[in-house]
């Protein structure tokens, strides 16, 4: 219904979760040495430590739910071995299986990586 009087105070508001134990970024440079903001080699930042992922089982699905979480509609390409250069760290995440529309890699099966254990003392506790 619409309201001709409006009052402020009346206005909506949000809390969002910030629950998701996974962040991403993209880093690393192309092998033509024009690396933009929107492309790179997928890094996961858990408990405080960059990590990477491995690409055994990555695919466009995959690619779209990290394009999604960086604020991007979607992914044009998912490159693999290594495109971007090769990471440091653990690798955090192995056999990534996404649908496509998750809004979280936490919302994906994860088979294997350092991670997987993580997540599994998360859910007992």
């Amino acid at each position: 219904r619409l309201y001709t009087r409006y009052y402020y105070h009346y206005d909506a508001g949000v809390v969002c979760s910030t629950d998701d134990p996974i962040s991403v970024r993209l880093s690393g440079s192309s092998l033509n040495g024009t690396k933009e903001d929107y492309e790179g080699r997928v890094e996961v930042l858990y408990n405080g430590v960059w990590g990477t992922i491995c690409d055994d089982m990555w695919d466009i699905n995959d690619a779209h739910v990290v394009c999604r979480m960086l604020g991007y509609p979607l992914a044009i390409q998912a490159p693999s071995e290594a495109a971007y250069g090769q990471g440091t760290g653990p690798i955090w995440l192995d056999n990534v299986d996404c649908s496509g529309h998750e809004n979280s890699l936490n919302h994906c099966s994860i088979e294997a990586g350092a991670m997987r254990f993580a997540f599994t003392l998360r859910m007992l506790q």
